[in-house]
């Protein structure tokens, strides 16, 4: 499986576990910041794409979002974990995508912290278990389960996030 496809099964796992809302999945291709090549893999010169992920608590209707970017081709060299992010709104959640996009782009492929910072966005990093690489085409639905419990946990740590 594909490190999106992992990333679907997580994220689906999540749903189900805290009874969110699918609020929207989608893949979308990284844009040129600057003179930045980054937005494009190494190999072959294809987009480098994200997938983000929206669910939303229908109990407060507040939104959350997951991040995920595609650094197949860094062979375990640029580890880089997914973001999550929460807004009171889903729609200025899904604006915001974009930017932070850019702004990572900006930053070598690391989260941008300061921007997430300075545009007051409630954010947490979650790490991939161990054992997980990008690169394998190997699923492994004990590494998903380990993922997607790492991520439940995270949403408890960002609700508590003033």
């Amino acid at each position: 499986m594909s490190v999106f496809e992992d990333f679907k099964a997580m994220f689906e796992q999540v749903l189900e576990f805290m009874q969110y809302q699918h609020a929207g999945y989608e893949i979308k291709a990284l844009h040129k910041v600057g003179y930045s090549k980054l937005h494009r893999k190494k190999t072959g010169k294809a987009p480098r794409q994200a997938a983000i992920a929206h669910l939303r608590n229908p109990t407060t209707l507040e939104s959350y979002t997951l991040i995920e970017i595609d650094l197949s081709d860094y062979a375990e060299k640029k580890p880089l974990s997914t973001l999550l992010f929460k807004y009171d709104c889903l729609d200025e959640a899904r604006s915001r995508v974009d930017a932070i996009l850019s702004a990572l782009v900006a930053k070598s492929l690391s989260w941008p912290r300061d921007y997430l910072k300075a545009n007051k966005i409630r954010s947490k990093y979650i790490n991939h278990p161990t054992g997980f690489n990008a690169n394998t085409s190997k699923s492994d639905t004990e590494l998903i389960d380990r993922w997607t419990t790492v991520t439940i946990n995270t949403f408890s740590k960002i609700d508590k996030q003033n």
